[in-house]
């Protein structure tokens, strides 16, 4: 063990501005680096373990931790690409070296290429140190006008680009061509000489959007965990011969979509107050299936009713299976129900002084009306304040649920 190894390790719960303060010149390793690996490494814990738990690797970039793939997002890009038989895998952007890593597993040869200097060089040793031996290291800074000799230079049949989706400031970047390298700009580029490309795109960014400035994608992955969406990936590929695919990859299950079956999404509808009484339970979609846009999906697959065409919350009849829909989303069970008017806004204000709140489709946006009604924190109660309609007999009305939230059901 080297000093800056043990300097890290004995130093990692310590209080790093007093560790600044207390510099000592006489350091024989890269103080800074010591510094930004220990800070790096809260970041790595979490993300990737067998790293956090190899502490003869380094970090010199602290966003570059915070920003770097966790290890089941990498594992699931090396999926994709272990599906598409990629042999040759080029990642252009590749930051720490994660998804690098993690495609190394898949494939015969991975060029790993990071415009940073120092995060390279760092990179490159730890992969040494990883006794990884089919990764090439690359620095070279990803232009438009040297794209195609990088190209030739590696030829690689398969791309991997992540974007960096932060601009000088650390604003964050949603929009495509915002992003550095821009993908608009060089996406003919990369399938001229490449058959697939696979690109990381911003949890933000819209599926439309996407469809409309993308060349020849094949498949789109949204790939969701622990209740958030992580990342969209766009795999583009040079010989499309398909509808594109959806494909929405959570936590519990995978679902591919192409047109055909989106256009074959079919939604329905409670027809009055009277069959509201019929259903004990809200259901709301998983983060996959709301970022896709693909609203019907849960009354297609699922049997449940939409309570309006632009309230995206789904009625449960007390015959289904519940763990299967806990699956694909959150349950609550219905306690009552009643018109939002003010003498229930001051019913529940006495009634319901504790309870998480979430608004739809109505006039007030969730925290405001949580806070004219005085709402504490719960676990457990969870009131929806929305629209239930039905567009085909135009009965509509807006409506206070109050419900339990159910967990434990997977």
């Amino acid at each position: 063990m080297n000093s800056l190894e043990k300097f890290i390790i004995d130093n990692e719960k310590a209080d790093i501005t007093k560790l600044i303060l207390a510099k000592n010149k006489t350091y024989t390793f890269d103080f800074d680096l010591a510094i930004n690996t220990i800070q790096a490494r809260a970041s790595i814990k979490h993300k990737v373990k067998d790293w956090y738990n190899n502490t003869k690797l380094i970090y010199p970039s602290i966003l570059s931790a915070q920003q770097c793939s966790s290890q089941e997002s990498a594992e699931y890009k090396a999926s994709i690409c272990k599906s598409h038989n990629a042999h040759i895998i080029m990642d252009l952007c590749a930051g720490l070296g994660v998804d690098s890593f993690f495609l190394s597993k898949i494939a015969d040869k991975v060029i790993y290429n990071e415009m940073n200097r120092a995060i390279f060089e760092a990179v490159q040793a730890n992969f040494k140190t990883l006794s990884i031996e089919n990764i090439i290291c690359s620095n070279i800074e990803i232009r438009k006008d040297n794209l195609l000799s990088v190209l030739e230079r590696y030829k690689p049949d398969f791309i991997f680009l992540d974007p960096a989706r932060r601009d000088k400031s650390g604003k964050k970047l949603v929009l495509i061509e915002e992003c550095s390298p821009n993908l608009i700009d060089i996406q003919d580029i990369l399938l001229e000489h490449c058959n697939k490309v696979l690109v990381k795109l911003s949890p933000m960014a819209d599926i439309a959007m996407i469809k409309n400035r993308c060349h020849n994608i094949e498949e789109i992955h949204i790939f969701s965990t622990k209740s958030e969406c992580k990342e969209i990936l766009v795999l583009m590929s040079r010989d499309k011969q398909k509808d594109t695919s959806l494909i929405l990859k959570d936590d519990n299950y995978s679902i591919s979509l192409r047109q055909e079956d989106i256009d074959n999404l079919s939604v329905s509808y409670i027809k009055d107050l009277k069959e509201l009484n019929k259903y004990l339970y809200i259901f709301e979609a998983s983060k996959s299936i709301i970022k896709s846009g693909l609203f019907n999906l849960p009354c297609s697959k699922l049997g449940l009713k939409k309570m309006a065409a632009n309230t995206h919350l789904y009625l449960a009849e007390k015959d289904m299976n519940l763990k299967e829909l806990a699956n694909y989303g959150k349950l609550f069970k219905i306690i009552d129900f009643f018109p939002i008017n003010k003498a229930n806004s001051k019913l529940i204000k006495n009634k319901y002084c504790n309870a998480e709140l979430t608004a739809k489709n109505i006039h007030m946006k969730s925290e405001e009306l949580k806070k004219k009604l005085g709402l504490g924190s719960s676990s457990n109660l969870h009131i929806f304040a929305c629209e239930i309609a039905n567009p085909i007999n135009n009965w509509k009305d807006k409506y206070y649920f109050i419900c339990e939230k159910l967990s434990n059901l997977s």
